[in-house]
């Protein structure tokens, strides 16, 4: 989320900035740059991402790490070492 709030905090700077990398690395991968309409489609997607779609799309997407197996196992075993580390600092 620190991205999006990076290209909220910049203004039309990020989006310039933006533009001209990804022309950059067109014209090294095709030999030219992006059309009108591509670096139009470009700003578009990045107003998007960094207003309340992108926020939902990111709150989402945490939700389902969060839900994942790995972190079913990691979140108690964390919770079980703080459990542990408290109770041996209690008796010291």
């Amino acid at each position: 989320m620190g991205l999006q709030s990076l290209i909220k905090i910049g203004g039309f700077k990020s989006y310039q900035i933006a533009v001209i990398v990804a022309n950059q690395v067109m014209k090294v991968l095709l030999g030219r740059g992006l059309s009108l309409v591509g670096n139009a489609t470009l700003t578009r997607a990045l107003s998007l991402f960094s207003g309340p779609v992108g926020w939902t799309i990111m709150t989402t997407w945490t939700a389902l790490d969060l839900a994942s197996p790995a972190y079913r196992v990691t979140i108690p075993a964390v919770l079980q070492i703080i459990i542990l580390r408290l109770k041996h600092n209690t008796k010291n």
